[in-house]
């Protein structure tokens, strides 16, 4: 595994306090606490995918994330 960056730390605290979620509905948290990433959430997310920090599947047209 790649080292994590501070975004990715972020999105894994985001998804470790609220379970299973839309690319959507984690771009939302973020903006809420005021924090960009520096690329947008659709192709941050499969990156971390990628490196094992997540886990991704498209279900019913939208993209749903989580860890363990």
């Amino acid at each position: 595994m790649s080292e994590m960056t501070d975004e990715a730390e972020f999105v894994i605290d985001i998804l470790k306090g609220k379970g299973k979620m839309t690319t959507t509905q984690i771009e939302d948290a973020i903006k809420v606490q005021g924090i960009a990433c520096r690329d947008a959430a659709s192709r941050f997310l499969p990156g971390l995918k990628a490196q094992g920090f997540i886990k991704g599947e498209f279900k019913n047209k939208t993209w749903m994330w989580w860890v363990d």
